[in-house]
């Protein structure tokens, strides 16, 4: 059996959103998975694997190039992990989408099973609506 260490699992869930392979890093996601996003709705709010993959969907077609993913830090405890994080990207409207966001992981025999992510919801929900 193969111990998977959860700054592991979250490191290689950010290296696979940077090099494109979304698939591989979704499929780091238990099925069951539970996730918030801390913004207003309908923007934010609790949701299941399909739907987190709708809300990332919605991002990653509003950029002219994809999102580059900085891992500032990792900190680890037990089987949580909290990521700070600095994405920056150009929109399709030639606007800048840089955000910062802290997200706080529960990883359970190798597999994302809760998530919490907090990131500047107004430049958000400005991406989603098409103002950036």
């Amino acid at each position: 059996m193969t111990a998977f260490q959860p700054s592991e699992v979250i490191a290689g869930f950010y290296d696979d959103l940077n090099a494109g392979a979304h698939e591989s890093a979704f499929a780091r996601f238990a099925p069951d998975l539970s996730y918030r996003v801390v913004a207003p709705p309908p923007y934010g709010g609790e949701c299941d694997r399909a739907a987190l993959a709708h809300k990332a969907s919605q991002v990653f077609e509003r950029l002219a190039k994809p999102l580059s993913l900085k891992v500032q830090r990792l900190v680890a405890q037990e089987d949580y992990v909290v990521a700070e994080v600095e994405g920056k990207a150009l929109t399709l409207n030639g606007g800048n989408y840089d955000n910062s966001y802290l997200f706080i992981y529960r990883v359970v025999d190798g597999k994302i099973v809760e998530g919490r992510e907090y990131l500047d919801s107004a430049m958000y929900v400005a991406l989603i609506e098409g103002r950036l």
